[in-house]
């Protein structure tokens, strides 16, 4: 994977999610607690994921710390399990130490919950928060996932 493309991958999403429209809806999670979203197509995965991010900015992170990749984006198309450490070293440059992670559209790369799992058993992360389409994702393998993950909630949209 080229790490100049995947930088790119990963700044693009902030100037979408500082202009995005967030309509503000009552949810609590838990604060460092890891979260898998799973629901229908266009249920508001993303948009979830988009108000978490502003909620960090807003407590004062950095936008470097935090790394949102949406697989659903075409310079994404050839990317492949192996591919996830690279995530993880061009997030490491970009704030030198632990930051958050949101993947969005994670059921596109197969073997995903591999990597999530090495990442959350690692420590390298503050927090990680998926989000899937259950378009391409069984309802049972969706939990198994979830339990194989050690997420302590899952939130699933309708």
């Amino acid at each position: 994977m080229n790490h100049e493309l995947l930088k790119r991958v990963i700044y693009d999403p902030h100037e979408v999610i500082a202009r995005a429209r967030i309509v503000p809806r009552d949810y609590v999670m838990e604060e460092n607690a890891n979260y898998v979203l799973t629901g229908m197509r266009r249920a508001g995965k993303s948009a979830m994921l988009y108000s978490i991010v502003y909620r960090l900015f807003e407590e004062g992170a950095s936008w470097d710390e935090i790394t949102y990749i949406n697989f659903e984006d075409e310079r994404l198309a050839e990317f492949k399990a192996v591919d996830f450490d690279e995530i993880v070293a061009v997030q490491s440059e970009m704030c030198g130490g632990h930051g958050y992670f949101f993947f969005d559209e994670n059921q596109n790369v197969d073997g995903w919950e591999k990597f999530a799992r090495r990442l959350v058993a690692s420590r390298k992360v503050s927090r990680m928060r998926a989000s899937g389409s259950m378009f391409r994702v069984s309802t049972r393998r969706s939990f198994w996932v979830i339990s194989w993950l050690a997420t302590r909630y899952a939130i699933r949209t309708h």
